[in-house]
């Protein structure tokens, strides 16, 4: 068992890699992009940025995904479910990303910002040009 949080393992190379979590220690490293995580399962998930490996699938429309998290934050879309609400608003969202991005609006942030210009579109942040698409 953890001394600092009482979470309990059965292994204990489990409970001393949780315990990286608490020290800061991060001693596993992508040998892609040299990002460290403090336990092997964070290094795993990340790896899964640089493959195209979806290994979660939605049983309800078949979309994929890298993370049992993404998937589980897709669930919300099929059950319309919205429990963020904009308290300036009203607005609903199912997501608190989705809030948070749209509360910015209101505080006159701009950070999807996009410049029109005759037949393209520039978006600034990733310095893309979409020629003939809609966004």
């Amino acid at each position: 068992m953890c001394d600092l949080c009482g979470r309990s393992f059965t292994r204990r190379r489990s409970l001393r890699e949780h315990q990286t979590v608490h020290s800061g220690a991060r001693p596993f490293s992508c040998s892609t992009c040299e990002k460290s995580f403090s336990t092997r399962g964070n290094l795993r998930v990340h790896r899964r940025t640089h493959s195209d490996l979806r290994p979660f699938t939605c049983s309800i429309c078949s979309r994929a995904f890298k993370s049992r998290v993404a998937l589980t934050q897709h669930h919300i879309v099929h059950s319309k479910e919205k429990p963020y609400s904009c308290s300036t608003c009203g607005t609903r969202f199912g997501l608190k990303y989705n809030l948070l991005r749209h509360i910015s609006m209101h505080n006159g942030d701009k950070p999807f910002s996009v410049f029109i210009w005759t037949h393209a579109v520039l978006l600034p942040h990733s310095h893309s040009l979409l020629r003939g698409r809609s966004l």
